[in-house]
């Protein structure tokens, strides 16, 4: 039963895309009426220009003449089906549709007659058996165009369906991906603001605000797909100035952003693991500390983001994290720009010091 009524249900949704207004046939079954009727003269009767050609090319001319005005006849008669009959019950509408179709086949029939008589006048012998054979070309080419119209409509929900699941399942992933950046930076950003506490209340008071400012915009991150770069970088600045609370002089920064990219839209949290790897596996892994510094600019093709430090330089930090923040970062990337976007990581020079680059297309922004 529930087998039935799920095959009920598909055949309704086939209805409902494919009658939404009178039945069209496809064009191109045009070119399938006009190529099999000499196709299937030769494969019946092999030796038909053995005997006398002329009498052959006349009948042939004939056969592909008299298919023709019948997928004519039948394309008008279903496209003259008025958009009302589509919204009655299945037997009304193909009964509609074939007494449409059998008038049209004995009017063009009637018509084309006499033209089929000077082509070959053996083929017109017979009315009768001439329209019956008319309608019975006409029934079954409507048939395969009407199965055509509907496997389509199924495909075409099926492509559709698959789509959506994709999109889903990248949207599922892509959120759970930022879940778990988000955490791994609060984490350490309340590690910084708990130091301040009894030294210095007013500075704490100042860096739980920075911090409030991250998680609400933590929380913003993960319901939207993409944000402001301005934004971004606000958010990378608060969380500079919660470490900088906490480091002192050890850590410097610098943010340089063209004007023009802070419009640009990119996913959230996208900078800021890169920066946060910056003073933790870099700066602050250096007795003296070190700076980071942040530019965004535009080049021919992309915009580019780099996050740099002065630092101990790559695999040199004792700090172990979890080692997942370039490698989720590198997965979001490639669910919401595909090979459009690069990251690239590096030593800064020979002394030390780390790079991360984004790019980013500039259709984003």
């Amino acid at each position: 039963m529930a087998m039935e009524a799920s095959a009920e249900r598909t055949l309704a949704e086939d209805d409902g895309e494919v009658e939404r207004g009178a039945l069209a046939l496809p064009r191109e079954m045009m070119l399938f009426a006009v190529a099999m009727p000499p196709v299937l003269y030769l494969l019946l009767d092999p030796g038909a220009f053995q005997n006398d050609t002329a009498r052959a090319v006349r009948s042939l001319a004939s056969i592909t003449l008299y298919t023709l005005v019948c997928t004519l006849a039948t394309h008008a008669a279903f496209l003259v089906v008025p958009a009302r009959i589509c919204a009655r019950p299945r037997v009304v509408r193909v009964a509609t549709y074939l007494s449409v179709l059998v008038l049209f086949v004995i009017a063009g029939t009637a018509l084309m007659s006499p033209v089929l008589a000077l082509l070959c006048p053996m083929f017109v012998c017979n009315a009768l058996r001439l329209t019956v054979k008319g309608i019975v070309i006409s029934v079954l080419y409507a048939s395969v165009g009407v199965a055509t119209v509907y496997v389509r409509a199924r495909l075409g929900r099926m492509r559709e369906r698959a789509q959506a699941a994709r999109e889903a399942a990248l949207e599922a992933r892509l959120r759970a991906l930022t879940a778990r950046t988000n955490p791994h930076f609060l984490f350490n950003s309340l590690n910084a603001g708990m130091s301040l506490i009894a030294t210095d209340p007013e500075r704490a008071e100042t860096h739980f605000a920075r911090l409030s400012s991250l998680f609400r915009y933590a929380l913003d991150g993960s319901s939207r797909r993409h944000v402001r770069l301005d934004e971004e970088l606000d958010n990378v600045r608060d969380y500079l100035e919660i470490e900088s609370a906490r480091f002192g002089e050890r850590l410097r920064y610098e943010l340089h952003v063209d004007e023009e990219l802070n419009g640009a839209q990119v996913p959230p949290m996208l900078v800021q693991p890169l920066v946060e790897n910056a003073v933790v596996h870099g700066v602050t892994a250096r007795r003296e500390g070190g700076k980071v510094c942040v530019t965004a600019r535009r080049d021919e093709e992309h915009f580019v983001i780099r996050v740099e430090d002065d630092g101990v330089g790559e695999g040199r930090s004792r700090h172990r994290g979890s080692g997942t923040a370039l490698a989720d970062l590198r997965e979001r990337l490639d669910i919401v720009y595909g090979a459009k976007a690069t990251l690239t990581t590096g030593s800064a020079g020979s002394s030390g010091g780390f790079v991360a680059e984004l790019r980013l297309p500039r259709a984003s922004s």
